[in-house]
């Protein structure tokens, strides 16, 4: 299997984290025999952790044999101190006491055990493989404490399975996304400290493979550094409005991570920020008509003091009406899309504008996105379309960079249709094709046309619908018939978005989401025992049938041409001359070339891109 054979983007990659990245290694550089690499390979992925015999004869080993390169032999008393102090379970605890690292005792053990006048402190480093040793008791590989807790209980790969996978991963993916090593709430939970080290491993890796980087998910509202409401209580007690202080932080955490030089081809700087309906369905807000964002505690970087009317002003340059030819169209960005942004939706828009213009200033060279998901949703994606429109409105205005791409998520399930997939990528398209004929006028003296953002798949999941959300209720019993039909549902889908995303060429990225169906997060919502069954590979790491028989096809075919889809322009020339529209809720593949000359002689009735507005105007 190929995939990025039959998909036609730069980039092809998946979500993947350190741990598997450590498994990885472990199998490019331990050089067991066969036999016992299976056995020991299995023990220590179940049960690998520091002091166990997995771990111990699996850095006797390394240092050994490091050694023997090296032209040093080790003493049989130094082989049995070295034994006894890799296998020392009370490491952690004695760390602890000292108040270090468990990596650094144990290194510091080390160090004094096999330093002698033939092994200086110069060769030791590399000696033990310092920093192997370290990602392994940094990071611990108990993957099965892993799969239990995140990913529902299922039993982690063996050998056999693993290595499957990682060949999966050389043949399929040019890039990664480190799956959470990004977040805010995970890299500095305090906003203090940093830790940096689960990144370290996936870039190092990725460095050495040739595979690019992408960053994830850096501002979310559901990974909120906990250590900020300290400092915000702090500041308040002390009488300071706590907005500047949270802002310094989140300067520190973008220049923090400037100063490493991962060089991630994109981040998404901001994560899942737009509300999902446009009634708010639950808090103190429950009822509520027209919301855009969804709540997040990084309001506490809004001020509150005297610097507040000044901070709301970028949300007033965002939302500035548009002179066109047009009046149909001489609205605001924020009304284009259906009602305007509310006092709640002015500060949030402030908010991340600010934010925006805080990580530009302190990492001027890095690929800034926007990662959403629930496109398929017209009421989200209305809200999302919204803010996108806002925010390159002020980047026109004022003649600023702040976004260079946006991403779709799309986690979604074998029920969706394929259409509303197509819908987010269309009302992308169109903005960007808005703001690159954009003219000047007389409210915006520093307007421009604007760059077309890049558009990613970043998360691409499809998990079978049936059980889904039912996690803590009775499971429908899966039958082999039911299972049958979400599969054949879940191959149309999934080979329905690989045309689409073909006949796109404004998209440059196709990223999948998890590894396995055994190893996908959407196995969280569904009912105890059962799968999502939601990702290209099964749960014995076996290829997906579909998937083999779409790379076959798509081999075998010649280039053609994309379908036509209508554009809100192409609605316009096509009706012209027309009385009367009507307009149905989803786009669908239309009329050829030929046929569009023959429909704009008579009435039409066109299926529309749910990214028109709620109103049917154009």
């Amino acid at each position: 299997m190929a995939i990025k054979n039959s998909i036609k983007v730069n980039k092809v990659g998946s979500t993947i984290d350190a741990q598997m990245i450590l498994i990885f290694e472990i199998l490019e550089n331990i050089n067991l025999d066969s036999e016992r690499k299976n056995q020991k390979f299995n023990k220590l992925i179940a049960q690998g952790e520091l002091g166990s015999p997995e771990f111990v004869e699996l850095y006797m080993k390394t240092i050994q044999e490091n050694l023997r390169k090296a032209g040093i032999p080790l003493g049989y008393s130094q082989s049995v101190r070295l034994e006894e102090c890799l296998g020392d379970k009370t490491l952690k605890d004695k760390a602890e006491k000292r108040k270090i690292n468990p990596s650094e005792l144990l290194l510091e053990e080390i160090k004094g055990i096999i330093t002698t006048k033939q092994v200086g402190n110069e060769e030791i480093e590399e000696i033990v493989a310092t920093k192997q040793l370290e990602n392994i008791v940094n990071t611990g590989l108990n993957l099965k404490q892993r799969t239990g807790n995140r990913f529902g209980g299922f039993e982690p790969p063996t050998y056999e399975q693993v290595k499957k996978l990682h060949e999966m991963y050389k043949e399929n993916f040019n890039c990664f996304t480190p799956d959470g090593e990004l977040m805010s709430g995970i890299l500095s939970p305090d906003g203090r400290s940093f830790n940096f080290a689960g990144l370290d491993i996936i870039s190092d890796y990725a460095k050495g493979h040739g595979i690019e980087m992408r960053g994830l998910s850096f501002v979310w509202h559901d990974n909120f550094p906990e250590g900020l409401e300290k400092i915000k209580q702090n500041e308040e007690r002390a009488g300071k409005d706590p907005a500047e202080a949270i802002q310094d932080i989140f300067r520190s955490y973008i220049t923090a991570y400037g100063n490493k030089g991962y060089d991630c081809y994109a981040w998404d700087i901001l994560n899942e920020i737009a509300y999902d309906s446009k009634v708010v369905t639950e808090g103190e807000n429950k009822g509520i008509q027209g919301r855009v964002f969804r709540d997040s505690k990084w309001t506490m970087a809004i001020p509150t003091g005297e610097e507040r009317k000044d901070f709301l002003k970028k949300s007033d340059i965002a939302l500035k009406k548009e002179e066109t030819s047009n009046e149909q169209n001489r609205e605001t960005a924020g009304e284009r899309d259906g009602k305007p942004f509310d006092e709640r939706d002015r500060e949030y828009l402030a908010l991340y504008i600010n934010l925006l213009e805080i990580a530009r200033e302190s990492a001027p060279n890095e690929k800034f996105y926007i990662n959403e998901f629930h496109l398929e949703n017209p009421q989200k994606r209305e809200n999302f379309l919204k803010i996108i429109r806002a925010i390159r409105t002020y980047e026109q205005a004022t003649g600023k960079t702040l976004i260079d791409g946006v991403a779709y998520q799309c986690h979604i399930n074998t029920d969706i249709d394929v259409h509303e997939v197509e819908n987010a990528i269309i009302g992308l398209e169109e903005i960007n094709e808005e703001f690159k004929k954009a003219k000047p006028n007389e409210e915006l003296k520093r307007i421009k046309p604007l760059e077309p953002l890049d558009i990613q798949i970043s998360e691409l999941d499809i998990a079978h619908s049936r059980n889904e959300g039912k996690a803590n209720e009775a499971k429908e019993e899966y039958t082999l018939k039911i299972l049958q039909e979400e599969n054949e549902k879940q191959a149309k889908l999934y080979t329905g978005i690989f045309d689409m995303v073909n006949r796109h060429k404004s998209i440059s990225l196709l990223s999948l989401w998890g590894p396995a169906d055994n190893l996908n997060f959407a196995n969280r919502s569904y009912a105890n025992g059962e799968m999502a069954h939601a990702t290209l590979i099964d749960e014995n790491y076996e290829v997906k049938s579909f998937v083999r028989e779409y790379e076959k096809d798509s081999q075998g075919k010649a280039e053609t041409k994309p379908k036509k889809f209508f554009t809100r322009k192409d609605l316009i020339d096509a009706t012209k001359n027309v009385d009367r529209v009507e307009v149905s809720d989803v786009l669908h593949p239309i009329v050829s070339e030929e046929q569009k000359g023959q429909e704009q002689e008579k009435n039409v009735s066109v299926r529309r891109s749910s990214s028109i507005g709620g109103d049917g105007r154009i």
